[in-house]
């Protein structure tokens, strides 16, 4: 499936070029967070540290009217010291690019997650949406941030390789991104 949108993608770019278009982006978005909690009990004061990151890839074409269609590749990793749950998501996107703003809404068409112990989520869709502005620092190279949201839900919950019936989980997050992008 992913070879597949890629080469949707790359086919699309190559026809836009011979039409006229403007080019095709290629960004990287991400967002880190690290949080550190003290508790106090019985006099003993112990801490905990926990961390995430995420990398979003954006692959697609700017037409010459700035219209942008392409891929996107979500992923996101913890560390939440005794757990580590990672996710992953792929879609499509459309949008809009003009004088450095660039606003664009996914349909993620899979999705999975492992909650770093034994339970996994699976066949999860959802939606997106990407405010992002990016300045050019040279040539084709652009920098810049904005704002994320996504919504999956997961359709599929197995726990210790056990599939729960009736089950599903849905998760929606907003958060900050720093982009570093390319338009060839």
């Amino acid at each position: 499936m992913k070879k597949l949108l890629i080469l949707s993608v790359l086919l699309m770019g190559s026809w836009a070029q011979a039409k006229g278009g403007a080019g095709v982006y290629l960004g990287l978005n991400l967002f880190y967070s690290s949080n550190d909690t003290a508790s106090t009990s019985s006099g003993v004061t112990s801490t905990s540290k926990s961390s995430s990151t995420v990398t979003d890839l954006d692959l697609g074409y700017v037409f010459s009217s700035g219209l942008y269609l392409g891929i996107e590749s979500a992923n996101e990793s913890a560390d939440l010291g005794s757990s580590k749950p990672k996710q992953d998501a792929l879609g499509v996107s459309i949008g809009y690019f003009t004088s450095g703003f660039l606003g664009q809404l996914s349909y993620f068409i899979s999705g999975n997650k492992e909650s770093g112990t034994s339970t996994k989520y699976s066949e999860g869709s959802g939606i997106g949406a990407s405010a992002l502005y990016l300045w050019n620092v040279s040539g084709s190279f652009h920098l810049g941030g904005g704002l994320n949201y996504r919504s999956i839900e997961y359709k599929k919950v197995a726990v210790s390789g056990v599939t729960l019936s009736n089950s599903s989980q849905k998760e929606t997050e907003i958060e900050p991104r720093l982009v570093f992008s390319f338009l060839f």
